[in-house]
């Protein structure tokens, strides 16, 4: 099974992928212009229709219609435009047949990981955390979406009580962690969001501490914010107290909800 090969041919995002790529690489730079990055995206009408939608919502209270695109930017601002393009991006991927039972996990992934890197301290930019945790689990829906009969092998045996990486990699060779990583490097994401993604399974193995966020970000989620579900030595390294991290993770459970109601407004399953 030849997943490098799957990974380079794939057009595993919506069609507006290579959009919403050279407008994240112009977001990179902080001094991009909107009209730079309005041209970019107006260039693909159903993305231009989506954030057009979004600011003539009702979260943002316009007195009058807003008729284009660069208008449009210049209310959402850079940092929410790029956090815009990946979640819509995501979420049209996830609705239109993939990866359905992972997106509320992905976007609460997202927010809480945004809300402990302002919160702790381990110093990481808050909004490329919340990309981190927003694409996390992509090599898991790339693995699922290409290859269902595989993945469905991969059920099985963790099933039968074997570690879901092992699983992975004993059908391809490979496990999620590994793909999502070759994933975020084919979309020319930065570094520190790729490894991050690689280790968030085993943050020990390495010095990112952004893998430590998304590794503690799961064990946030799988206890549901309860303090006797997470390793205090975690907890201590990055720099929250126990009251804190429940506070957190009800705040981000708030915010997943919210933007899954307003996606669901504005990007219609299958688009």
């Amino acid at each position: 099974m030849e997943i490098t090969r799957a990974i380079d041919e794939t057009h595993f995002l919506p069609s507006y992928l290579s959009i919403t790529q050279r407008a994240l690489q112009l977001l990179e730079d902080e001094a991009v212009e909107i009209h730079h990055l309005a041209e970019v995206i107006g260039t693909e009408q159903s993305l231009t229709a989506k954030f057009l939608r979004l600011v003539n919502s009702a979260n943002f209270g316009m007195r009058s219609p807003v008729e284009k695109i660069d208008t449009a930017l210049v209310y959402l601002g850079l940092i929410e435009t790029r956090n815009t393009l990946l979640a819509m991006s995501m979420y049209s991927l996830m609705h239109g047949g993939l990866g359905h039972d992972v997106w509320g996990n992905s976007l609460l992934t997202a927010f809480l990981a945004e809300l402990i890197a302002r919160k702790g301290s381990t110093r990481v930019d808050a909004h490329r955390a919340y990309l981190a945790g927003l694409l996390c689990d992509i090599g898991t829906i790339f693995l699922e979406s290409k290859f269902p009969e595989e993945y469905f092998e991969v059920r099985l045996k963790t099933g039968a009580g074997i570690d879901l990486l092992d699983a992975e990699f004993q059908v391809f060779g490979y496990d999620h962690a590994i793909v999502g990583e070759m994933l975020i490097r084919k979309w020319k994401l930065p570094t520190e969001i790729s490894e991050g993604i690689l280790y968030h399974h085993s943050p020990e193995e390495t010095a990112s501490p952004m893998a430590w966020i998304l590794a503690f970000v799961n064990q946030v989620i799988q206890s549901k914010g309860e303090p006797s579900g997470i390793d205090e030595g975690a907890r201590i390294r990055i720099g929250l107290k126990p009251e804190v991290v429940q506070a957190l993770y009800d705040s981000a459970l708030l915010k997943m909800v919210e933007m899954e109601h307003w996606l669901a407004r504005i990007v219609p399953s299958g688009s």
